[in-house]
């Protein structure tokens, strides 16, 4: 029997940095610009339907909130996507 050797991504950060050495820095400014990118950037995210703005400490609160981990609205733990970073990327006409 004949099995293939593949190598399995341990985490999210280990599989986005496969894809950041792997596309090119076009195909990765059109992901950024894409429109769903822009969705999580806006939006407040919900944790058993409570939309949460701000975290306990006051931070505004976008991205994705990770659900299996958050214990509380006031302790999300959450993927930020940075505001000005996001402004200078999705404005650049590259």
């Amino acid at each position: 029997m004949l099995i293939p050797m593949v190598d399995i991504p341990t985490s999210e950060r280990c599989e986005i940095l496969i894809a950041y050495e792997k596309y090119t820095d076009a195909f990765k400014l059109r992901l950024v610009k894409h429109p769903s990118v822009k969705f999580f950037y806006e939006r407040f995210p919900k944790w058993h339907g409570i939309d949460i703005e701000k975290d306990i400490n006051g931070q505004k609160i976008n991205g994705g909130l990770n659900i299996k981990y958050s214990v509380d609205a006031n302790n999300p733990v959450w993927s930020p996507i940075d505001i000005e970073a996001y402004k200078q990327v999705s404005s650049f006409s590259g």
